[in-house]
């Protein structure tokens, strides 16, 4: 399997005093799959978090499409 991934920062200072929590948007694209996901992280999160994190919601997704 191949990813390719892309990193937005997320613009989290709001005018009304919310606080910032240091995550972005990470965009992963899977080729084989031809899929893309977006996940929230933050910089602790470690790359095998992030591949579990987009495994469990690559099985979310195949599974609901099961029960369509």
């Amino acid at each position: 399997m191949t990813a390719t991934v892309a990193a937005t920062m997320s613009s989290r200072i709001y005018t009304d005093g919310h606080e910032i929590d240091g995550s972005w948007v990470l965009r992963i694209y899977v080729t084989d799959l031809n899929v893309e996901r977006s996940l929230r992280v933050k910089g602790e999160l470690h790359i095998g978090g992030v591949m579990l994190r987009l495994v469990e919601d690559l099985e979310k997704r195949k599974d609901a499409t099961l029960h369509e």
